[in-house]
């Protein structure tokens, strides 16, 4: 039986037709993905360090508080959509979304947007392997799903302790309390 079947990845109903998997329950991922997991951590690392880095990793690295709050799987079908233009991933540092899924081809529709200003956005591309890192205090959305299934890996990284719960975990230190 694979990981979600036997129970070990909890399967989140999302609002029309979006589901999450919460990948680093009990350190699935982690311990069956750790060279790419390490490399998209090294992607990271690189992008907030760089001439345009935000420089909010650093610190947290060198005092071995880094680490992912979420590793999620989000399967979105025809009408699944995050519209809420003002979404952000609070809590955490650096936002990595992987797309899996051929737009286009897989889906149609979906496309990922950031707020650029009171009533303006930026629609930004996105292929099947292509990995966007942003600030996870940054507004983000994603349009609506039109047809067909649209895939992605989201990492998000805080200063914190590695969770292994199969939520979406509050505490950055010490006994989660949802579990």
């Amino acid at each position: 039986a694979d990981a979600a079947s036997s129970g070990r990845i909890k399967m989140s109903g999302g609002k029309g037709n979006w589901n999450t998997r919460y990948l680093h329950a009990d350190g699935l991922f982690q311990d069956g993905a750790p060279k790419l997991l390490q490399k998209l951590l090294d992607a990271a690392l690189a992008a907030d360090a760089g001439p345009a880095g935000w420089n909010l990793l650093v610190q947290a690295q060198k005092h071995g508080r880094l680490n992912p709050r979420v590793i999620e799987h989000h399967v979105v079908t025809s009408g699944g959509t995050l519209s809420d233009k003002y979404h952000f991933d609070e809590g955490s540092l650096v936002t990595i979304d992987v797309m899996l899924s051929k737009p286009k081809e897989d889906f149609q529709g979906g496309s990922f947007c950031t707020s650029e200003g009171v009533g303006e956005y930026e629609v930004h591309d996105f292929c099947q392997g292509d990995a966007l890192l942003f600030v996870s205090h940054k507004f983000h959305f994603v349009q609506h799903v039109i047809s067909g299934q649209r895939e992605v890996l989201v990492i998000e990284l805080w200063e914190g302790q590695a969770p292994r719960c199969n939520h979406r975990c509050q505490q950055n230190w010490g006994r989660c309390g949802l579990e």
